[in-house]
């Protein structure tokens, strides 16, 4: 009967603690206004925050041959 709850358990404890490791992430990013996000025609746009286009890689251009 023990057996059948160790998986759950574990995932459950691997769970917890990627959520903890991504706030303490987040809580150490350095960033001093995080931004929001607003809808705009055609989608969802970043307003604010500490992400910058030189921080995006650029995807190479696709040429047919």
């Amino acid at each position: 009967m023990v057996r059948r709850w160790m998986p759950v358990v574990v995932t459950t404890g691997v769970a917890v603690l990627l959520a903890g490791a991504a706030v303490f992430t987040a809580d150490r990013a350095g960033c001093p206004e995080p931004g929001s996000y607003i809808w705009v025609p055609g989608g969802v746009q970043l307003i604010g925050g500490c992400l910058n286009t030189t921080d995006l890689p650029v995807a190479p251009l696709h040429t047919s041959d």
